[in-house]
């Protein structure tokens, strides 16, 4: 009685052993090579090429030619204020020795 089962588990473990050794000759089989395929015909005729992107602002400095002045802002004046100008005067007034 103690050969059956032994016999049993022993057929039971090929089911395994040949599912191992397919899948193994399965993987390492040549794939199957094809025709060449048929290009797909376009339904509508292709886009135009994008138009080239702007240019870039010419560089300052003695790689762009000469350098550009800055234009004066909205806060810059290009007269003094009133009361720097009164105390540059002064200032002025006494270096030359006028009191």
């Amino acid at each position: 009685m103690g050969v059956v089962p032994i016999v049993l588990v022993i057929l039971a473990m090929k089911i395994p052993i040949f599912g191992l050794l397919w899948l193994v000759w399965w993987a390492g089989r040549a794939p199957e090579v094809e025709g060449p395929a048929e290009e797909p015909v376009p339904d509508r005729r292709p886009l135009p090429p994008l138009p080239p992107l702007p240019r870039r602002p010419r560089r300052r400095g003695p790689h762009g030619g000469t350098a550009a002045r800055p234009t004066p802002g909205a806060r810059q004046r290009t007269e003094p204020h009133a009361a720097a100008a009164a105390l540059s005067r002064a200032a002025a007034g006494s270096e030359t020795g006028e009191t």
